[in-house]
């Protein structure tokens, strides 16, 4: 197999294919990264410490989504420009550096602000200080987080998807042998397995600097050398920001369900948090087709092959719904193997089993959503889009929320708020993907996406 794949030439059924398995054997492996800390815990300390660790979720995912999202701004222009046969060693230099410096700010700004957020989940006490303390040190190594997505997103902009497959299989792999080392032997309990979260995640970016350093040598880090891309770092905000505060946002309304989820007690929290974890898995197929989505638009929109880019979003997206509907009967069907791995208290297995019972069959909606964002992000169109997905996201699902809960205060209105979302979402960025759609078959393209 190539280490890179170029989608403006060649079968591209084939090459959507091959470079979409790397990428959801990644997601699969980086869900097993992060759900390697509640299974330890779930099992060798007890259900108020996987509480902590699924309350902490939501708080990381809003920090942490900020640069993933971001990161697709580097893949969008990345894209475009392999796509059109640029050279682009200068732009991933900045990206790097960016990347670094902003890593560094955002650990500090995460040992300040977890606090203010944990406090707004309002988890029990009995979980609170547990939560804090595994915060604080999940904090310390986002750094390292931040430059590996963005380092990341340089490789699929050259088509390299198995390079990140590869560094998050060694990494995984490390982690687990730490967390049952820090947690089963030296008895570390939830700060075991942050420690083991954070040195696997340092490894995982210097990993990803000498595989970006293999496709072009002249790699390197400079901050010295962003005083000159100021330029080039604002197209990548123009794209990316958008991207990165849908993410936060919606991980921020997040935050405000698990108040909601909080006063159904501690193993409601366990059992809704294994859900949301198990849901990560369910919807792999669908991220992993978005992405490739963006991949595939940017570089062809970079060779003027527009007709190409139409042909590969249908095929995403059917691929796409196949695979997450072949994921969601497995899950279904041994549900309560999969939410039983994580704990063994039949309250916490009941109601993380409800809960994926219930959103499994709105999947397919999920993979509609993420195939059309992605390739709406090919075309660097990222604002309107990041609007509907906040409105959806977290609009609407607040909204149910608010009105359910009072009418009826039960947890099945919490399973209910995703697909209520999800639907909403999707409607509205499918009216918008239409309209763009037939304007550009008029010809307006270019001034539409800016391009």
């Amino acid at each position: 197999m190539k280490k890179t794949i170029d989608f403006t030439k060649g079968n591209l059924v084939k090459g959507i294919v091959l470079f979409a398995l790397p990428i959801l054997f990644s997601e699969l492996l980086q869900n097993l990264y992060n759900n390697v800390d509640a299974l330890v815990v779930g099992n060798f300390v007890g259900s108020d410490s996987l509480a902590a660790v699924s309350v902490s979720a939501p708080i990381t995912k809003l920090i942490v989504g900020f640069f993933t999202g971001l990161s697709t701004g580097v893949t969008a222009h990345l894209s475009q420009l392999f796509g059109s046969g640029r050279d682009m060693h200068r732009q991933m230099n900045t990206v790097a550096s960016f990347s670094l410096l902003l890593g560094i700010l955002l650990s500090v700004v995460g040992f300040i602000v977890t606090p203010l957020l944990l406090s707004l989940v309002s988890p029990p006490h009995a979980v609170h200080a547990q939560a804090r303390f595994y915060l604080f040190v999940y904090m310390s190594g986002l750094v390292f987080t931040v430059f590996y997505n963005n380092c990341s997103g340089i490789l699929r902009a050259f088509g390299d998807a198995r390079g990140a497959l590869i560094i998050v299989a060694i990494t995984s792999v490390m982690n687990i042998v730490l967390d049952l080392v820090f947690v089963c032997v030296l008895g570390l309990g939830v700060a075991g397995v942050a420690i083991a979260t954070v040195l696997s995640q340092a490894v995982s970016a210097v990993a990803v600097f000498f595989r970006v350093r293999a496709h072009d040598p002249r790699f390197r880090i400079s901050v010295k050398g962003l005083i000159g891309e100021v330029g080039f770092i604002l197209s990548l905000l123009k794209t990316g920001l958008p991207a990165g505060l849908q993410h936060s946002l919606v991980s921020f309304s997040n935050i405000f369900v698990w108040r909601y989820i909080s006063a159904f007690g501690t193993a409601a929290m366990a059992g809704i948090g294994t859900a949301q974890r198990l849901d990560h898995f369910v919807s792999m197929p669908a991220k992993a087709f978005g992405i490739t989505a963006t991949t595939m638009v940017g570089q062809n929109v970079g060779a003027r092959q527009e007709k190409r880019a139409r042909w590969g979003i249908r095929v995403s997206l059917l691929l796409s719904v196949a695979s997450v509907l072949c994921m969601g009967v497995v899950i279904y069907s041994f549900s309560e193997f999969f939410v039983g791995l994580f704990n063994n208290d039949p309250e916490v297995i009941a109601t993380g089993v409800a809960m994926m019972r219930f959103i499994i069959p709105f999947y397919f909606i999920v993979a509609v959503r993420h195939n059309l964002v992605g390739m709406l992000r090919g075309y660097r169109d990222t604002f309107v889009p990041m609007l509907l997905s906040l409105t959806g996201m977290v609009g609407a699902r607040q909204l149910f929320l608010y009105f359910s809960m009072a009418r009826d205060h039960n947890v099945g209105n919490i399973f209910a708020c995703y697909p209520v979302a999800w639907t909403v979402t999707t409607v509205l960025i499918l009216v918008y993907y239409l309209i763009k759609k037939n304007t550009r078959k008029r010809g307006e393209q270019k001034q539409m996406f800016g391009i």
